[in-house]
């Protein structure tokens, strides 16, 4: 999706793309897949945002609390740091 704004499309193909991923459908998902693969590489971070933007609304609205929300993106982010040092 080609925008001045890569805010906007990053959220609209990351939502595109999560949308294709839930229904299950490949060739949906494919397609999506090939759309991204045709923007700049510049434009990865605009999705990478989004979709942390998004996943971050979601993870609010199940733990309001702010503070719990924090130490359990800690206590996971270290979690999956100490995977990618086991597989080294």
């Amino acid at each position: 999706m080609t925008d001045p704004r890569p805010e906007l499309a990053g959220r609209a193909d990351f939502l595109r793309l999560a949308g294709q991923l839930h229904s299950g459908d490949q060739e949906g998902i494919d397609a999506v897949l090939a759309n991204l693969a045709d923007q700049p590489a510049g434009y990865a971070v605009a999705l990478v945002e989004a979709g942390l933007r998004e996943y971050l609304v979601a993870l609010r609205a199940m733990t309001p609390d702010p503070e719990v929300a924090q130490r359990w993106l800690d206590a996971t982010g270290l979690e999956a740091l100490d995977r990618l040092r086991d597989t080294d």
